[in-house]
């Protein structure tokens, strides 16, 4: 069935369905579809490497070498692509989540004597800590997910 499916449309499809908001609204991805989708594809691997290489129909021997060779070259492209899919997602979350930590960490730096000087100072370091009061309930949710994703 690999030669009917349009990978990319595939592909897209499962990206769309994948996303899953949570309960304080992050949207995380579901990376058990995609765990789903490369067993598939190993399964199929599997059938297509026990398939002879030779088979005689009648009189007729037919080499399905070339045709094994097609199909677990199908499988595999597909495989990496989900792979690479969640490979760069985790990689993406994580560098994101690193980001804002380290945007907040420079936020916070502010707190000295210029704060009590500044007025506008104040106000920076107090919305520094109200996007950290945010993000704090999110993030447990969100490193779930990646965690998981690493140990498929």
């Amino acid at each position: 069935y690999l030669w009917e499916l349009d990978i990319a449309s595939e592909f897209d499809k499962l990206c769309e369905e994948s996303i899953v908001i949570t309960e304080h609204g992050t949207k995380v991805v579901d990376y058990d579809k995609f765990d789903e989708e490369i067993r598939k594809c190993d399964e199929i691997q599997a059938e297509v490497a026990k398939i002879q290489c030779a088979i005689d129909i009648g009189w007729l021997r037919v080499n399905t070498t070339p045709v094994k060779r097609e199909l677990s070259l199908l499988a595999s492209n597909r495989r990496e692509l989900f792979i690479s899919h969640m490979r760069c997602s985790v990689t993406k979350t994580i560098s994101d989540l690193y980001d804002f930590i380290e945007t907040k960490a420079q936020g916070l730096n502010k707190i000295d004597d210029e704060i009590q000087q500044s007025q506008d100072n104040l106000m920076e370091v107090m919305s520094v800590i109200r996007d950290v009061r945010l993000k704090i309930d999110s993030v447990p949710e969100l490193i779930a997910p990646q965690k998981r994703c690493v140990q498929i």
